[in-house]
C-alpha cells in the first residue's frame, strides 16, 4: 500500500494565533558539543475518546517523535487526563483514556484536580495501581503506565509527600528530572471528603524544594542534568503578552518569576488555554519557555532544550525554546471526499505506519462499541419534544415548528412542510434550559449539597434535544456532555439584577467584544423577571421575583449552577464577586441522570414546560395607580420558541398582597387546585381583574382597580401556557366621594294677590336637581350582577373562579418540577 505523508501542522486559528508561533519550526543549531532534546506535552485531555480528536492528536505526536528522534523525545502531561471525560470514557470509569495514554507511552504527568474527583484512595488504588476500589463494576483495572507526580501533595498535617514528587528519565543520554505539582485550590474543586487525608501546599515552593534536591550533588535524593517543572496551574486567558499575564495573575506571576532558575522549562495546565511564552529574564540564553498546549487534544507543546555536553560538572541546558503544534488537520483536500472519508484515510495511513496508533484505534473502536451498549439504558420517557430555542420557525397546530411527532431522525426537528427552523438559539428562553435549571435546583437544594434556593444554566451548555419517546443514557449525556462540577454560591439581590443584566454581553476593559450580544440564562421555575430590551446597558432589568416575591436588593440568595458559570464563564463576571462558593461534589452529568431516572422509576413522563421565566415590560416599576381608576400596561415576549410550544392566547390578570399572598408557601408545599382556591378566596388575597387576549406574544391590559384597593400589591399575569409575570403595583387610596348635594327647598307660598283686571303670569315652577348635580355611588366590582365594565370580563362568581383556577394552574405548572423532584428526592441522595 502506498502511504501519503500527512504534514506536521503548525498551530492555526484565532484561539492560538496570538500566542503561538506558526512559522516553520527550526530549533537553534547546536554546536559540536551541544545537542537537542525534545519535550512534548499536552494538558487537560479529559478523555476525548473520539476518532476525530484522538487519532489526529496521537498521529501528530508520532510524527513529532519521528522528526525529533524517538530516543531524543520525552512525552509529558500537565494533568486532568481523566475526569470530566466524554461518555465513551466516562461510562467505563475512564479505563479507555488510561489505555490510550498507556499506548502513547506518556512518561509522566502532574496530577490534576480532576484526578482527585473520585477521591485520593481511588487515584492511588484504581488509577495508579490498577486495583478495584469501592463498588467498581468493571473488574480488572488498567494501571496508569506513567508516573503521577504531586510534589505539593502531603499527608494531612505533615510535610510528608503523599505522591511521588519527581521522575527521572534518560533521553539520549541526558538525565531529565521532571517535577509535578497541582493547583493549591484542589480541595475547593473536588468533594472535600475525598481529600480529607491529604493537604495541598504551595506549588512553587514545592518545585523549588525538589529542584534544589535534584541539583545538590547528593545522589541519595536524586540528581538530574536538566529540570522541567510541570504545573497543573496556569494563566486564564489567551492572547495577552507575558507582561500582561504576570501583571493580572498573582498565581501565574509566581510561576514565571519565582520558579527556581535551575528549571529549564515550565509546562502548565488547568486553565485550558494555549500560550507559548519566552521569559527572557531567566538564566538560559534566549530565556525560559512557559507553555500550555490548550485542552481536549487540541494542541501539543514542543520544547527544544539545547544541552552542552562538556559543561563543567556534566551536561547542562544552555537554551530552550517552545511552540505549540496542532493535531494533523483533517480536511477535504480533493473537494470530492467528505471529512469522514479524509479521517478514515488518515486513520488507515497512521495505523499502517505507527504501531501505537494501531493500538489506539483498536481501543477507541472497543470503547465506542461499549458506550453504544451502555448508552442504550433507559432513563425516562418524554411525552413531548423538550428542546432548546429554535429560529425561523412558525406556529402550527402542533405548536412552534409545526412539529408532527414523526421526524425522519429522532433529533431532526426540521420535519414538516412549513418548518425550516434551526436549533440552539442562545438568545431566547427554552423549555430545555429551564428543565435543566429545575434539575440543578433539585440536585443542589439539600444543605449538604450547598442549599440552593434558585438555579441558573447557560445556554451554550445544551448540546442536544429530547425528542418524544425514550430518553436513554446516551440521549441525556448528549444534552450535557461537558462534565462541569455543580457549585453553589451566594449572591445578593443586587447581584442577581447584575447577573441578569450581564445577559447583554460586554467585555472587560481591554478584551475583545463577545461573539454574541446576548445570552439567555435558563432559570428554575421559582424565579422570574421583567425587562426592557431597549434600555441602556445596566438598566434592562425592571423587576425580579423569587418564590412570587420581589427580591430584596440587600438579601442573600443561594444560587446553584455549573462550575463554568460560577467561575464567571460567558462573561457572567458577577459570579466571581459572590461569596461562600462551594463545590457540591457532583458533576452535572451524574446529577442529570439521577434527576431523569427518578421520573422513569416512578413512571412519570416528562413534558415540556412552555412557560416563560421572563417577559418584556417597559413601563414603570413599580407601577403606580389609584384605587377605583383604570390601570394600563403592555406586556410582551410571552411566547416560547422551543419545538411544540403553543402561542399564548389569553392571560388572566389579578392582584395579590405585597408578599405574594400564599404564593411562596404554595411553591414549597404539596398543592392542588383546591389549595389554590382556598388561598385566593381568603379575605384580602386574590382580586381578579379580568382575562385579556394575547396577540403574537403581546397583551394590552386596561383594568379597573377596586375602589378600596390601596398600598403595595403585586399585579400578576397568568398565561394559558403557565407563565407568571409579576409587577409591583403601588396603589394610592381613592379620594373620599363628595356627599350627594341636597336640592334647595321650594319657596314658601305667598298670599294670593288681589285680582286685577290684567291677568298675572303663572308662578315659576319649583327647580328640581339635574342629573349632573347628583354624585352616584360607584358600583362595586364583582358583585355577581353581570355588569359589563368596559373591556373586562364579567366579574361575577363564575369569573372569580376562573381567575382562581387560572392562577392556580399557572403556579402548579411553575412548581411541577420542584414538586415532582421533592416527591422523588429520597431515592436520589
Amino acid at each position: 500500500m502506498t502511504t501519503r505523508r500527512w504534514r506536521v501542522g503548525a498551530v492555526t486559528g484565532a484561539a492560538l494565533a496570538l500566542s503561538v508561533c506558526t512559522l516553520p519550526w527550526a530549533a537553534s543549531p547546536a554546536h559540536a558539543d551541544e545537542r537537542d532534546i525534545t519535550v512534548l506535552s499536552f494538558s487537560d485531555y479529559h478523555g476525548r475518546i473520539t476518532p476525530d480528536l484522538t487519532i489526529p492528536f496521537a498521529g501528530q505526536i508520532e510524527q513529532l517523535r519521528e522528526a525529533n528522534g524517538e530516543d531524543s523525545t520525552l512525552l509529558l502531561s500537565g494533568g486532568d487526563n481523566i475526569g470530566a471525560t466524554l461518555f465513551p470514557s466516562a461510562v467505563d470509569d475512564d479505563d479507555p483514556t488510561i489505555d490510550i495514554l498507556n499506548a502513547l507511552e506518556v512518561s509522566a504527568s502532574a496530577v490534576g484536580n480532576h484526578e482527585f474527583d473520585q477521591g485520593f484512595d481511588d487515584l492511588t488504588g484504581d488509577v495508579i495501581a490498577g486495583e478495584e476500589v469501592g463498588e467498581n463494576p468493571n473488574g480488572d483495572r488498567p494501571a496508569a503506565g506513567w508516573d503521577y507526580l504531586g510534589a505539593n501533595v502531603y499527608e494531612a498535617g505533615t510535610d510528608t509527600p503523599a505522591l511521588p514528587e519527581y521522575g527521572i528519565y534518560t533521553v539520549d543520554g541526558i538525565v531529565i528530572g521532571v517535577i509535578g505539582v497541582v493547583t493549591e485550590q484542589t480541595p475547593t474543586l473536588v468533594s472535600p471528603d475525598g481529600v480529607a487525608d491529604i493537604d495541598f501546599g504551595d506549588p512553587v515552593e514545592a518545585v523549588n524544594r525538589v529542584a534544589g534536591e535534584l541539583t545538590d550533588d547528593d545522589d541519595a535524593n536524586g540528581e538530574a542534568d536538566v529540570l522541567v517543572a510541570v504545573y497543573h496551574e496556569g494563566y486564564g486567558s489567551e492572547g495577552d503578552t507575558l507582561e500582561d499575564a504576570v501583571a493580572s495573575s498573582p498565581v501565574f506571576d509566581r510561576i514565571v518569576n519565582d520558579t527556581d532558575d535551575a528549571v529549564s522549562a515550565i509546562i502548565t495546565g488547568h486553565s485550558h488555554q494555549a500560550y507559548a511564552y519566552q521569559d527572557t529574564d531567566a538564566a538560559l540564553e534566549g530565556g525560559r519557555p512557559i507553555i500550555q498546549a490548550g485542552e481536549y487534544a487540541s494542541g501539543i507543546g514542543e520544547i527544544t532544550i539545547t544541552v552542552e555536553d562538556e559543561a563543567d560538572g556534566g551536561p547542562e541546558a544552555v537554551a530552550a525554546e517552545a511552540r505549540i503544534v496542532a493535531p494533523i488537520p483533517v480536511e477535504d483536500e480533493n473537494e470530492d471526499d467528505s471529512t469522514d472519508d479524509e479521517l478514515e484515510a488518515l486513520t488507515a495511513d497512521l495505523v499502517a505506519e505507527y504501531p501505537r496508533i494501531d493500538e489506539i484505534d483498536e481501543i477507541i473502536t472497543a470503547a465506542l462499541a461499549y458506550a453504544d451498549e451502555a448508552g442504550s439504558v433507559l432513563l425516562a420517557e418524554a411525552e413531548s419534544p423538550i428542546t432548546t430555542a429554535f429560529t425561523d420557525g412558525s406556529y402550527g397546530e402542533e405548536g412552534y415548528g409545526d412539529y408532527d411527532g414523526t421526524p425522519a431522525d429522532p433529533l431532526d426537528f426540521t420535519a414538516g412542510d412549513d418548518f425550516a427552523a434551526s436549533r440552539d438559539d442562545r438568545g431566547s428562553e427554552s423549555a430545555l434550559g429551564n428543565l435543566v435549571a429545575d434539575a440543578l435546583l433539585t440536585s443542589l437544594a439539600d444543605p449538604d449539597r450547598g442549599g440552593a434556593e434558585i438555579a441558573v444554566t447557560n445556554p451554550g451548555g445544551l448540546r442536544s434535544d429530547f425528542a418524544p419517546g425514550d430518553i436513554t443514557v446516551a440521549d441525556a449525556n448528549a444534552v450535557l456532555p461537558f462534565l462541569n462540577n455543580l457549585n453553589t454560591v451566594t449572591l445578593t439581590g443586587e447581584q442577581l439584577f447584575t447577573m441578569l443584566e450581564q445577559q447583554w454581553q460586554t467585555a472587560e476593559e481591554g478584551e475583545e467584544e463577545p461573539s454574541r450580544d446576548y445570552l439567555q440564562l435558563g432559570l428554575s421555575a421559582n424565579m422570574s423577571y421583567t425587562f426592557d430590551p431597549d434600555a441602556a446597558q445596566g438598566e434592562h432589568i425592571t423587576q425580579v421575583f423569587v418564590d412570587g416575591v420581589p427580591i430584596d436588593p440587600d438579601g442573600e440568595y443561594r444560587v446553584g449552577t455549573f462550575s463554568f458559570l460560577a467561575q464567571g464563564g460567558d462573561n457572567f463576571r458577577v459570579f466571581r464577586d459572590g461569596t461562600d462558593l462551594r463545590d457540591s461534589g457532583l458533576v452535572d452529568r451524574d446529577a442529570w441522570f439521577d434527576y431523569l431516572a427518578a421520573f422513569g422509576e416512578e413512571g412519570i413522563p416528562l413534558n415540556a414546560d412552555y412557560s416563560k421565566r421572563s417577559a418584556v415590560y417597559t413601563g414603570d416599576a413599580p407601577l403606580e395607580a389609584t384605587g377605583g381608576e383604570t390601570v394600563e400596561l403592555t406586556v410582551s415576549g410571552l411566547d416560547q420558541t422551543s419545538i411544540g410550544a403553543p402561542q399564548v392566547e389569553t392571560v388572566a390578570v389579578g392582584v395579590l398582597p405585597e408578599d405574594g399572598g400564599d404564593l411562596a408557601d404554595l411553591l414549597e408545599a404539596d398543592r392542588d387546585e383546591a389549595t389554590f382556591e382556598a388561598a385566593l378566596q381568603a379575605p384580602d388575597e386574590g382580586i381578579f381583574l379580568g382575562e385579556f387576549e394575547v396577540v403574537d406574544g403581546s397583551v394590552e391590559i386596561e383594568a379597573e382597580l377596586p375602589q378600596d384597593l390601596s398600598g403595595t400589591n403585586q399585579l400578576f399575569l397568568a398565561t394559558d401556557t403557565g407563565s407568571l409575570v409579576g409587577i409591583t403595583l403601588e396603589v394610592a387610596a381613592a379620594a373620599e366621594p363628595e356627599p350627594t348635594p341636597t336640592p334647595e327647598p321650594s319657596p314658601e307660598p305667598t298670599e294670593e294677590p288681589e285680582p286685577t283686571t290684567e291677568p298675572t303670569p303663572d308662578p315659576e315652577p319649583t327647580t328640581e336637581p339635574t342629573p349632573d348635580e347628583v354624585t352616584p355611588s360607584a358600583a362595586p366590582i364583582g358583585t355577581g350582577d353581570g355588569t359589563d365594565v368596559g373591556d373586562l370580563a364579567d366579574t361575577g362568581s363564575s369569573v372569580g373562579t376562573t381567575w382562581v383556577l387560572a392562577l392556580g394552574a399557572v403556579l402548579l405548572v411553575a412548581g411541577t418540577s420542584l414538586l415532582a423532584a421533592r416527591g422523588l428526592r429520597s431515592g436520589r441522595r
